[in-house]
């Protein structure tokens, strides 16, 4: 009997430690969460230019955003420059005037280059990629419009998804990321607002004000 329950015992020890060598082993890439990551391309570039309108009975300007085959107006009010060293990720960048650490940045993604649609399928891929970032994003909220609906409005309340997010770079200062995708004319469309994690909330309204008040012309 002694000998039977040492054998029992013997066992359950083999299967212990089996079970931990084997959680150890690398996941198979069949088991691995979908990602979709963000294209490493550059993005096509766009330029900024003014234009008079009138509205009201009064001329007022407006900010333009060169799309390709359409421009997206703004109002502005001067606040907001474009930056000369934008990074290659988007179309085109912006800053406050006196302020270059925070960003307002435009991408555009011809169809099917990136997010093929917003739902919920492709938008995991995303949100995946970006939690297996070399600098971990750490989310912090995102908004299906479709779902909830808040400011901001955008082009006549097109569907769109939001995001905020986080990380430490290399030195351990925080950046913070407010992202917002839509489709306009078949293409994807990325709005992003980007700094220091203190100041990113401070400008998010303006941003959102601006996106609220976008045309195509």
């Amino acid at each position: 009997m002694l000998s039977l329950h040492r054998s029992f015992f013997l066992a359950i020890a083999a299967l212990v430690v089996t079970s931990s060598v084997a959680s150890d082993e690398p996941i198979p890439e069949t088991e691995r969460p979908h990602t979709i990551e963000w294209p490493g391309v550059p993005r096509p570039a766009s330029e900024v230019f003014y234009i008079e309108v009138e509205e009201d009975g009064m001329t007022e300007k407006r900010m333009a955003i060169d799309c390709g085959k359409f421009a997206l107006l703004t109002t502005n009010y001067g606040n907001w420059e474009k930056t000369n060293d934008a990074n290659p990720r988007y179309s085109i960048q912006l800053s406050p005037k006196g302020n270059h650490d925070i960003q307002f940045a435009l991408s555009r993604f011809p169809e099917n280059e990136f997010l093929a649609s917003l739902e919920n399928e492709q938008w995991s891929g995303y949100i995946e990629s970006l939690k297996q970032h070399p600098l971990p994003r750490i989310i912090r909220h995102q908004r299906y419009s479709v779902e909830r609906k808040a400011a901001p409005i955008v082009l006549n309340e097109l569907p769109y998804r939001a995001l905020e997010y986080e990380y430490a770079d290399s030195e351990g200062s925080f950046t913070k990321a407010y992202e917002l995708f839509a489709f306009i004319n078949g293409d994807l469309f990325v709005f992003t607002l980007s700094g220091p994690s203190i100041l990113v909330p401070q400008y998010r309204e303006q941003v959102n004000l601006m996106i609220s008040r976008m045309y195509k012309l």
